[in-house]
């Protein structure tokens, strides 16, 4: 998906405004600045199409710390909502209180919304400032994943991670300088620069005018098109082998009887068959994305740790422990480690469900609620069989009829 950006200005009365235009005016932005005391204010106009739910613009080179301007159609569908946000890093944005700023005019005609707001000393805000000197000032924006979105409310938790987004495209903040009380912006559809000098570099894949003050950039895609099912399924699949299925494992080892061994080992073969099918999904659209395909986020890394350590040294190590248990009648080394990582996998694995759903842009309260009722199923589990494994060494026949009946591979985890 292509961008264009122009710039272009004679002088600070008669300066025309800075313009962002998305390809096909999916998400167009428009801006003056204005002197205002000893600060400046920003002049916006920005427009999105109704059917992407939401769009924004943000002050900013990534999402942590960034001003964002974000815009979405009011409860009625009728008017556009303004919403100022902020974020803590690549998190759902959250309303940055403290931002003065105006909204002018709202606007919905042919699905498209459309609003005209000024920030009032837009310089700086909690978390980031603007140079106004900067002939490169880092911009960002985004637009939604076409889920409907329809509120009043300026912190609504209704808005779904952006299916389009970029990183970065730049401003000169000098020639957006305006002298003038109330500029007006011209029509922001592309064929306003009809008149704009392009060429198109196929192999960048970029387009650029012949301005040497305009800047460029590309769109980028959070993932695939159905980026949002693959999501919940990854979540599904590892949240049930994590959180569920590896417990439960543990559980039927101690309570299970004669059967404890193969039910045990077989509940932690369908965890690992969770495993294999919902890790490959979050590998591929996240390197299908331009976002998270570093792979430098605590969940990806936390959760490739996790399923790594179960899926390659679990079942090698518990098979070993149960082949040498069954021969020498104690527990080795190995055994050790199969019971500790089988701890502490399910563990990490909870603790990656609380990040999965900050990343995702789920709000912290289901985030905190999901993982303290994963927790909680984890305690009360282990706990459990820990006590049952405990109170079968008070009796040796006890223990000789467990060893008999059920050689398992983490000889109680």
């Amino acid at each position: 998906m292509l961008t264009l950006v122009y710039a272009g200005f004679t002088n600070l009365v008669n300066a025309a405004e800075v313009t962002f235009v998305q390809s096909a005016a999916e998400l167009t932005f428009g801006m003056y600045a204005m002197q205002n005391g000893t600060g400046h204010d920003l002049k916006m106009q920005l427009s999105a199409p109704m059917s992407a739910g939401w769009g924004a613009v943000g002050i900013g080179g990534e999402m942590k710390g960034a001003l964002m301007f974000m815009i979405y159609p009011s409860s009625n569908s009728k008017d556009v909502t303004v919403s100022v946000r902020s974020a803590t890093g690549n998190v759902k944005p959250q309303e940055l209180k403290g931002v003065e700023y105006t909204v002018e005019k709202t606007s919905i005609m042919d699905g498209t919304m459309m609003a005209q707001l000024t920030c009032h000393q837009c310089d700086s805000w909690k978390g980031g400032m603007l140079d106004m000197t900067d002939a490169n000032a880092p911009w960002m924006y985004a637009l939604g994943p076409n889920s409907p979105v329809h509120s009043d409310d300026q912190n609504t938790e209704s808005i779904q991670q952006h299916q389009k987004y970029n990183n970065q495209f730049y401003v000169n903040m000098p020639n957006a300088m305006t002298m003038m009380q109330d500029p007006t912006f011209s029509s922001m559809l592309p064929t306003a620069n009809k008149d704009a000098s392009t060429s198109m570099d196929m192999k960048a894949g970029m387009m650029s005018t012949s301005s040497s003050s305009s800047s460029s950039s590309s769109s980028k895609s959070s993932g695939p098109s159905d980026y949002k099912q693959l999501v919940i399924a990854h979540a599904v699949l590892l949240g049930l082998s994590f959180a569920f299925l590896m417990p439960l494992a543990v559980l039927l080892l101690r309570v299970a009887g004669r059967y404890s061994f193969w039910l045990h080992a077989g509940i932690q073969s369908l965890a690992i068959m969770a495993l294999l099918a919902g890790f490959p999904i979050a590998i591929y659209f996240s390197a299908s994305g331009d976002e998270f395909n570093s792979f430098t986020q605590a969940h990806q890394i936390i959760g490739i740790i996790a399923v790594s350590a179960s899926i390659l040294f679990q079942p090698a190590l518990g098979w070993y422990h149960h082949i040498r248990y069954k021969k020498i009648g104690r527990r080795t080394i190995f055994s050790h480690v199969h019971m500790w990582i089988g701890r502490l996998t399910p563990l990490l694995g909870i603790i990656n469900i609380i990040l999965g759903c900050l990343l995702s842009g789920h709000v912290r309260n289901i985030a905190i609620g999901t993982g303290t009722a994963a927790l909680f199923l984890y305690v009360v589990i282990f706990s459990f069989a820990a006590w049952r494994g405990y109170s079968k060494k008070g009796s040796k026949k006890s223990d000789d009829k467990h060893v008999e009946s059920s050689p398992d591979m983490s000889q109680r985890s």
